[in-house]
């Protein structure tokens, strides 16, 4: 007896210091915190989800990939301009002539073309990419939605962790009552002092049962925050005091449920959208088996340093011998010779000014085969993604059958734990009766509050699983308008 005194005691002195500990470090924690509703909870994880931010980065790539095939049906325009230095016996490229000296030259250019006809290549091009685009948003709300469902169950965890902290502490100070008026009777002489043991043993392990309660609404809470991406380690949360179920999964039918999640459920939409951007890159692989037509046109000039121009003309003397009767003899004549001069740079760049036009027609003959393989694997590719949508179909199916069978079964669940926890608490309040009338002991009137705190805990637990499991598919009725209504 005298041990498990010592124990008792030193159970309390262990039990004290974890209860400032926990205390201490719910109101250090717990200064200046913002409320939170379970609707933010979700706006802010969906915001700093590292998921979403790659998915949105994903989703731009793709409004890119749109916007480059868009620009692909207009012609490109390009320049050059290069300068070089040139030594040696080289073609003058404004004279086109050899020179044996060296010079500078400058060539200046501009280039444009078109496609003009490629089987609707551009127009499938710009068509997937739409459809990609489509797709990339979709998968990016698919996240969302499972971070709203994750979040929402993380918050009811909180909930739950907290109600379960009430009914401890409920228990803890019905304990402690009754070990008060035990000790009055003890002191009085009606009840022996042996019989406060029990009650000591019972305090301790409800004040464990506090504690572990407070253990697991910190643990809760270090959840939600993770999910939220908080640099905290807990949260307060508004208090759902109301929380109640509205949807009867009884009055859900399975066709019901499927036809709105079919309707609105994203990742279902990607699937979809995804086959049709692998039809249309079959479309599109198999313009490389027809002909392409386009059409070019360039601008050019250049300038040399070498290059000269005629500044006029002078009259010149020129001696030419000639032969009479075997007699040679020495004439003159006039010819105009040019003044050359150097030649200005945008002289020549106006004088040395060339444009070109040109359509060409490329035709497909033989390319290895390049083309024959393009258009099966594009065809592997809708088989592919035409799995992929039926395989996501067959298991979102599965999935709202477990999911309204779940929702059923846990409605009855919280049913009968209702009930057993009104029964269990009339058999407490007889309990208490013939405790006080004495027609009871202690370990009787322990054991009943111990069982009725068990009821009670499952009752929570069965509450708030059928409320989620209802959430669920009021999830897969509404979509993200659920939390947002």
């Amino acid at each position: 007896m005298i041990i498990f005194e010592r124990q008792l005691e030193i159970m309390k002195f262990y039990t004290s210091i974890l209860t400032c500990i926990l205390a201490g470090l719910c109101a250090t924690s717990g200064r200046a915190q913002q409320v939170w509703t379970l609707e933010e909870c979700i706006n802010r994880a969906m915001v700093e989800s590292l998921q979403v931010k790659s998915s949105t980065i994903a989703e731009q790539s793709s409004a890119y990939d749109l916007e480059l095939a868009e620009l692909s049906r207009y012609p490109t325009l390009n320049g050059n301009f290069n300068f070089s230095a040139n030594y040696g016996r080289t073609i003058d490229p404004t004279s086109n002539e050899f020179i044996n000296q060296a010079f500078y030259s400058n060539n200046i250019g501009l280039s444009s073309g078109v496609l003009l006809y490629n089987a609707g290549r551009i127009q499938k091009t710009i068509k997937q990419a739409e459809v990609s685009l489509n797709a990339s948003v979709a998968n990016t709300e698919s996240i969302r939605y499972d971070i709203a469902l994750q979040v929402a169950n993380q918050y009811l965890a909180v909930l739950f962790a907290k109600e379960n902290i009430r009914i401890a502490e409920t228990q803890l100070a019905l304990t402690q009552e009754q070990k008060r008026n035990l000790d009055r009777l003890i002191q009085s002489g009606v009840r022996p002092k042996n019989d406060i043991l029990e009650f000591d043993a019972q305090l301790t392990q409800n004040q464990q049962s506090v504690l572990q309660a407070k253990n697991q609404v910190l643990t809760a809470e270090l959840g939600l925050t993770q999910l939220l991406r908080l640099d905290q380690t807990t949260i307060d949360i508004a208090n759902e005091a109301d929380i109640d179920v509205t949807l009867d999964p009884d009055a859900v039918t399975l066709d019901q449920l499927i036809e709105s999640t079919l309707r609105l459920h994203p990742a279902l939409e990607a699937a979809r959208l995804n086959i049709d951007a692998a039809e249309l890159g079959e479309g599109i692989s198999q313009t490389a088996k027809y002909p392409s037509i386009t059409f070019g046109g360039n601008l050019g000039t250049a300038y040399s340093n070498s290059a000269r121009s005629i500044a006029g003309f002078e009259t010149q003397l020129i001696d030419q011998t000639v032969v009479f009767n075997n007699v040679p003899a020495v004439i003159q004549f006039s010819q105009d010779v040019p003044i050359l001069e150097n030649s200005p740079y945008f002289n020549q760049l106006s004088d040395n000014l060339s444009i070109g036009l040109g359509l060409g027609v490329n035709i497909p003959i033989w390319n290895n085969g390049t083309a024959r393989i393009g258009v099966e694997r594009a065809k592997l590719n809708v088989i592919n993604q035409t799995i992929n949508y039926e395989q996501a179909l067959e298991a979102t199916k599965i999935e709202l059958q477990n999911a309204l069978l779940d929702a059923r079964q846990s409605k009855l669940q919280y049913s009968g734990a209702t009930i057993s926890t009104q029964a269990q608490s009339a058999a407490f309040e007889n309990s208490k009766k013939r405790y006080a009338a004495g027609a009871i002991g202690n370990l009787e009137y322990v054991t009943a509050q111990n069982l009725l705190q068990q009821t009670q805990v499952n009752e929570i637990i069965a509450k708030y699983d059928y409320y989620f499991k209802v959430t669920v598919i009021d999830f897969y009725l509404n979509g993200l308008d659920y939390f947002t209504k």
